[in-house]
């Protein structure tokens, strides 16, 4: 005797790696970019291959968080994917497919279990056939299916049904290049990559606070790039191109530690720290959600940009910022926080090999010109960040 499955089988769970630092689009030749060990035997359809990292030998995409959902009406699950050190065993898997889609290989054991619709009856007592039901597959996805610099990419499916899992003609269908990136099949322009980690808050007398080079110049009004004295070599860096929200009219660029020739640069007005690069001159430094708490809610500090006037609202407390006599740099109304770099990121991700960097990182482009300043090391730079 049975009872009847509400749902379909889900697959076993993957192993998480919650730091594990994001998957996302980048630009092409971007030092975010990544590069793959087995594109060879992706495109022959074999099963079951790594998706280990020839740009960051050791490194491969995991999972970053259990999986979710379901979400919207269409009961979507999902798994956020990130780059961790490999240990052999638990990176993802998957197939390339000659349509485009890169199938996660968790998900293609088929499960017994209690089959809906073939009861026998057994005098009062009613029973149930066993049956082999497939999972539905979960394949790589772009959130939304925004095809946008540092937008993520995730493990996606249908909690019920494989075909929906599989539409193409959008986020779920790739392209393997031939210099061994993997690219969006509708933003060419785009490949997978990493992003950096997190500027975040942490508290005062944290392991993970920055601590600055030059931020006492700041003071007199001079304008100067974000560099570290903790982390020689380093600097607070754009993560990515700046996106727009329409609904509520804001412009942002979210913020990460990386190679100090990528710095920000900023000047102070009243408490307000203002960027001068070009590809988010005016914005301020900001607190997204005013979330004034160590970690910051999971997001990172951003600079930002607000429409009809009020970048510069001295009522926003998350817009306010202090510069402490020991070169670190706290909210106003939260001075017992500071900036700092995100609890538990592993740095050592990001080095690249000295050809990958030769080959992908443009040459003495001036600091305040970069619109992307997302790198972290370059060819002839050891990692130096002490977390």
């Amino acid at each position: 005797m049975g009872s009847k499955p509400s749902k379909p089988p889900r697959p076993p769970p993957l192993p998480i790696f919650p730091t594990a630092l994001k998957l996302v689009l980048c630009e092409r030749r971007s030092p975010k970019q990544i590069t793959f060990s087995h594109t060879d035997a992706l495109r022959s359809g074999q099963t079951n291959v790594p998706l280990s990292l020839a740009s960051h030998p050791g490194f491969t995409i995991a999972a970053r968080s259990s999986e979710r959902g379901p979400i919207t009406r269409d009961k979507w699950m999902y798994v956020e994917l990130g780059i961790c050190k490999d240990d052999g065993h638990s990176g993802l898997r998957v197939q390339f497919d000659s349509s485009g889609f890169i199938t996660s290989s968790h998900t293609s054991k088929k499960q017994t279990i209690l089959h809906t619709n073939s009861p026998i009856i057994s005098g009062d007592r009613h029973s149930y056939k066993q049956k082999e039901l497939e999972t539905p597959s979960m394949v790589l996805d772009v959130s939304w299916w925004k095809y946008e610099d540092g937008n993520t990419v995730n493990l996606v499916g249908s909690r019920s049904s494989n075909k929906k899992t599989r539409l193409d003609n959008g986020g779920r269908t790739f392209v393997l290049n031939q210099d061994s990136t993997i690219s969006p099949s509708k933003a060419p322009n785009l490949v997978l990559g990493m992003d950096l980690p997190d500027v975040t808050l942490v508290n005062a007398f944290s392991v993970n606070a920055l601590v600055f080079d030059r931020v006492n110049e700041l003071e007199s009004g001079t304008a100067v790039p974000l560099t570290l004295s903790s982390h020689p070599g380093y600097a607070v860096c754009a993560q990515s191109n700046p996106q727009f929200i329409d609904q509520w009219k804001i412009s942002y660029q979210r913020l990460g530690v990386g190679d100090a020739q990528y710095a920000m640069i900023f000047k102070k007005e009243d408490n307000f720290l203002v960027s001068v690069i070009s590809s988010s001159m005016d914005f301020v430094l900001d607190i997204p959600f005013d979330k004034r708490i160590e970690g910051t809610d999971g997001h990172s500090l951003s600079v930002i940009h607000q429409g009809y006037g009020k970048t510069k609202d001295k009522s926003k407390n998350a817009r306010r910022f202090i510069i402490n006599k020991n070169n670190t740099i706290s909210p106003v109304a939260s001075p017992q926080l500071v900036v700092g770099i995100r609890k538990g990121t592993d740095p050592s991700i990001v080095k690249l090999q000295e050809e990958e960097v030769l080959n992908a990182v443009p040459v003495a482009v001036p600091v305040a010109a970069v619109p992307v300043a997302a790198v972290l090391v370059t060819a002839f730079d050891e990692l130096k960040l002490q977390l």
